[in-house]
């Protein structure tokens, strides 16, 4: 059983970016910020099929985020 908290909700923007490996969210194109999860993604889905959910739970909670400030 997993020892770590993967409700997105739980996380602040800040916490959510620090994740990832950003500091901010604007500046970055959409296909690097795509590439980044889609890495983490697929990084933990052979290992941890919890964890690779979570991060694509942060890339959809982030990307919104993108979006908005194109």
């Amino acid at each position: 059983m997993s020892s770590y908290d993967t409700d997105v909700s739980h996380y602040s923007i800040p916490e959510l970016l620090d994740l990832i490996g950003l500091s901010r969210i604007e500046h970055i194109a959409e296909h690097e910020f795509s590439a980044i999860i889609d890495g983490l993604v697929n990084k933990y889905r052979s290992v941890d099929e919890t964890l690779s959910r979570f991060f694509a739970d942060v890339g959809q909670r982030l990307y919104s985020l993108l979006v908005r400030d194109d």
